[in-house]
């Protein structure tokens, strides 16, 4: 067993190489981004885990992953649509689905989100004017 704590000065800082441009692209929202791979990073039908922490007011855009995930509220809160999402609440998405705006409560929000395959991280379709644009940070 390996244990990880968020008060650790390299917790939020260590990433898997292949997923460190993701980590860079949130950096400039004060967003804090963890990624843990629970298999063989080469599978692609190994599963993830990332744990996300966004400053009050923080509004993560409208987007899709290419792979299910379910997202729990740890901390603070998230306001979804018209619902106000806090600690215990779950959010489950299917591969492809476009979710969001989602908007961090006044205290911030950490979520940990579990994706059933490693291609769901670094790999997003947002919903923009234009229509669906992909963008991969692997």
């Amino acid at each position: 067993m390996t244990t990880f704590r968020q008060a650790d000065s390299s917790f939020w800082s260590s990433q898997p190489a292949f997923l460190r441009g993701l980590q860079e692209a949130c950096e400039p929202f004060g967003l804090h981004i963890r990624h843990f791979v629970m298999g063989d990073p080469d599978d692609p039908t190994t599963s993830t885990a990332a744990v996300l922490k966004m400053p009050p007011g923080y509004v993560l855009p409208r987007h899709a992953h290419p792979c299910e995930r379910l997202e729990v509220v740890v901390a603070g809160s998230l306001h979804v649509g018209g619902d106000v999402l806090v600690p215990g609440d779950v959010m489950a998405t299917p591969a492809g689905e476009m979710y969001g705006p989602h908007t961090a409560g006044p205290d911030g929000c950490t979520t940990v989100e579990i994706f059933s395959s490693i291609v769901g991280n670094g790999n997003v379709v947002f919903d923009t004017e234009d229509g669906p644009e992909a963008v991969s940070y692997r």
